[in-house]
């Protein structure tokens, strides 16, 4: 099948974005949370966008980078 049926993995300029994605105890190591406080803001419908394949859960690198920024507080902004 061709990548031009699969836009969200491609690059604005046409070229293809490899998706890095980790599981639960990789996410939460990365946002620096504990596997079980992902779980419940999962549960919750809270926290960063996840993919869901059957019972296996994955979260793009990408999600979790962009989740992170919306979190962020500039006090001089406030």
């Amino acid at each position: 099948m061709a990548v031009d049926h699969f836009p969200l993995a491609q690059q604005p300029s046409g070229s293809m974005r490899k998706r890095i994605l980790l599981n639960t105890a990789q996410a939460a190591e990365f946002l620096s949370l504990s596997p079980i406080t992902l779980n419940i803001m999962r549960s919750e419908c809270r926290g960063p966008a996840y993919l869901k394949f059957g019972r296996t859960v994955r979260y793009d690198a990408a999600d979790l980078e962009v989740w992170l920024e919306s979190r962020r507080i500039d006090p001089e902004k406030l």
